[in-house]
């Protein structure tokens, strides 16, 4: 496989992939070797859709305790398919760090097979929020995992891609056969590497691959997700993961008197954000990409399945974006300056994608309803 002729994040008139666009550092590395294995004309939009439910954690006694994206509580929530393509991946990982790692990515790359790895990005160079070469690793302590692919190489030299959204430009050095494919010296991903280096072998199901991109799917999906918003769901540990009062709860968030968007609150332990403007700037932005991603899935629908009832849904897919892009950008416009400007403006725009949401899960039942009663 000639792996630098292949599209990754975007093409070779420069437009971006809205599928690879929307998706994180791993999803994103199993699109691309579906693409590779079973070609680019398949729905890949349905099979790597993902919750854009924002969900809300409480414990025994009501209190907010956490907040985020369904799809990173997933873990308390077993009866949502969060990233659903990732259980019919085979995927096994090989720890290794040092030159052992540059030792196993030769051998795969020599064998004719694009390596993902999974490693340190505080110690990547052309990753956004490099800090540098000797970066404190601790292994006792959760470090955010990151996933590049490599694709290639000289004998000094690893040809890989990375994400546009956490590539630093001003160390990026394109290969000239494809200019989404970057070159990097060996020599410098090994400090990353010291830290560690997990190597992923991939597999698939093509069965998987026909469920996943198939209508069926999306059906399943759908429902799952409506589910999800009717009911809350009790954790071993005795807390409630809700997502349909989620958004009341955050509007309370940021009426509270305490909660100043740039000051600490209790929900920014768990993420380790430097305050609250910073937490929901990422719990939104996983939110925008998650209803992205279903809204182009749904867009190649459209021709297939034209009764009204899906083209209401998918409208209301396209209204919930720009509303959550409002969201988004109200939030990052806002500085300490015109702090409470900034928080009635996003109250206003929270308010008005409650009001999305509330027609879109209508839409859905709708559209389910139809499928129901066609069989």
């Amino acid at each position: 496989m000639d792996y630098l002729s292949l599209d990754y994040y975007c093409d070779a008139a420069g437009q971006a992939d809205a599928v690879a666009s929307a998706l994180n550092c791993l999803n994103s590395k199993l699109y691309f070797h579906c693409k590779t294995w079973f070609g680019a004309q398949r729905n890949w939009a349905n099979m790597f859709m993902q919750s854009a439910l924002l969900c809300a954690v409480r414990d025994c006694h009501g209190n907010l305790r956490d907040f985020g994206s369904l799809s990173f509580m997933g873990a308390h929530y077993r009866g949502m398919p969060v990233l659903p393509c990732v259980q019919d991946f085979a995927l096994q990982r090989q720890r290794l760090q040092g030159a052992a790692a540059l030792d196993a990515i030769d051998a795969r790359l020599r064998a004719g097979q694009a390596v993902t790895v999974d490693t340190f990005c505080e110690r990547l160079p052309f990753f956004l929020n490099f800090r540098s070469f000797d970066a404190p690793y601790d292994p006792a302590r959760k470090h955010f995992s990151h996933f590049i692919l490599i694709v290639g190489m000289n004998a000094t030299e690893y040809y890989y891609v990375e994400d546009p959204a956490v590539l630093d430009r001003r160390q990026y050095r394109p290969h000239p056969q494809n200019r989404c494919v970057g070159i990097i010296a060996k020599q410098g991903l090994l400090p990353a590497f010291e830290a560690y280096a997990e190597v992923h072998e991939i597999s698939i199901d093509s069965a998987a691959v026909d469920y996943y991109t198939g209508e069926a799917y999306l059906r399943d999906f759908l429902a799952a997700q409506l589910q999800a918003c009717r009911h809350a769901h009790a954790t071993p540990a005795g807390r409630q993961l809700s997502c349909g009062d989620a958004l009341p709860a955050l509007t309370a968030l940021v009426q509270e008197p305490g909660a100043e968007l740039f000051g600490q609150h209790a929900l920014l332990q768990r993420s380790g954000a430097p305050d609250l403007k910073t937490f929901l700037s990422w719990q939104f932005y996983d939110v925008l990409a998650a209803k992205k991603l279903q809204a182009a899935a749904l867009g190649c629908w459209e021709a297939r399945l034209p009764q009204a009832a899906f083209s209401q849904l998918s409208l209301s897919h396209r209204y919930s974006v720009l509303a959550w892009d409002k969201v988004g950008r109200t939030l990052n416009t806002t500085t300490p300056e015109r702090g409470e400007p900034g928080r009635r403006a996003l109250l206003a725009a929270l308010a008005a994608a409650s009001d999305v949401e509330q027609r879109l899960a209508s839409a859905s039942a709708a559209f389910l309803d139809t499928q129901v009663a066609h069989g």
